[in-house]
């Protein structure tokens, strides 16, 4: 768990593949988060996986966020 006052990388970003692959080389549980800009419900959950990340993950969980042109809610 995140301690107060630490600093903490929320989320990397994957803007291409060997980012990508980069990724899933690391340790521990990898949630992806591919969302569209201009998409409500898509904006709406960065901000509560933000929230699982610092409650829970601390180094155990990994999160990522993919930008995508399209968003099938």
């Amino acid at each position: 768990m995140a301690k107060k006052g630490q600093a903490v990388q929320l989320q990397t970003e994957i803007n291409n593949d060997d980012e990508w692959e980069k990724f899933l080389q690391r340790e521990g549980l990898l949630l992806i988060d591919v969302y569209s800009e201009w998409c409500g419900p898509c904006s709406g959950m960065a901000a509560n996986l933000k929230k699982i990340k610092l409650e829970f993950g601390g180094d155990v969980l990994q999160l990522a966020i993919v930008k995508s042109m399209y968003c099938t809610d």
